[in-house]
């Protein structure tokens, strides 16, 4: 659910895909546009399958900011065995919801029932945070693996 009636911030999608193609972690970064237009809708982050033991598929990241701070960010991992029911996910969301507080994350592994959170103000600590998350969940999907061999 976008934030109402905020515009998307191009200039911190940019300045994110920018950080984000000299992380070794990451494949490609696209900046995705909206459908019959040039305006950018989410940056779409492909991460490095090399970095995942083989039974990860594929991992993203698609990230929307809004010109107000609003933000969602989607981490979705696909499975080729039958761990994780084929999809893990969470989502870290500053927008506003019916169902929590304006800043609140969708735990894994299926982005589920939302709890309220606090994020950094500014968008590089946010990421931050959010590479480091990412970061701990491979070093998990290893460690499993390592524990099953």
């Amino acid at each position: 659910m976008p934030d109402a009636n905020a515009p998307i911030d191009k200039a911190i999608l940019q300045a994110i895909a920018r950080t984000l193609r000299t992380d070794d972690r990451v494949e490609e970064v696209v900046l995705v546009s909206g459908e019959g237009t040039d305006e950018h809708k989410h940056l779409a982050v492909t991460f490095d399958p090399a970095r995942y033991p083989e039974s990860v598929g594929g991992a993203r990241l698609e990230i929307q900011w809004y010109r107000n701070g609003g933000f969602n960010i989607h981490y979705t991992e696909t499975h080729t065995d039958d761990s994780d029911s084929g999809v893990w996910q969470c989502r870290w969301d500053r927008q506003s919801s019916t169902h929590s507080t304006r800043e609140h994350f969708h735990p894994p592994p299926d982005a589920g029932e939302p709890t309220d959170t606090h994020f950094p103000d500014d968008y590089r600590n946010v990421l931050s945070m959010i590479l480091a998350a990412v970061r701990a969940r491979i070093d998990e999907l290893w460690q499993d693996y390592q524990e099953a061999n």
